[in-house]
């Protein structure tokens, strides 16, 4: 998948017909989360992501910009709120998505 290196990651998956989950769409509620397999990801858009969220490895693709190539697991909500929870940082509770 082609991504421009000013949109955002999520933006350029819709453009190009792959569907993937979102809900805020701000950088807030970790619905679009992902695990970062490689690769770098600007979340200066985003309105909570954390340090420790990038120590972590993932990434927020509603408002993430790609820095380089980049390999992504999605669907990575269930493993980045466990990863909140153990770190001491807000959890968003709001709706969830099924497995995918």
């Amino acid at each position: 998948m082609r991504v421009a290196a000013d949109e955002f990651v999520l933006a350029a998956a819709r453009r190009q017909g792959v569907a993937l989950p979102s809900l805020c769409e701000q950088g807030w509620c970790c619905t679009c989360a992902v695990q970062l397999l490689s690769g770098s990801v600007d979340q200066s858009a985003s309105r909570r992501f954390y340090p420790e969220d990038r120590d972590a490895g993932f990434a927020l693709i509603c408002t993430g910009r790609p820095r380089s190539d980049l390999r992504l697991r999605t669907h990575a909500l269930a493993a980045m709120r466990a990863h909140r929870d153990a770190s001491g940082l807000p959890v968003p509770r709001g709706p969830t998505l099924p497995p995918a």
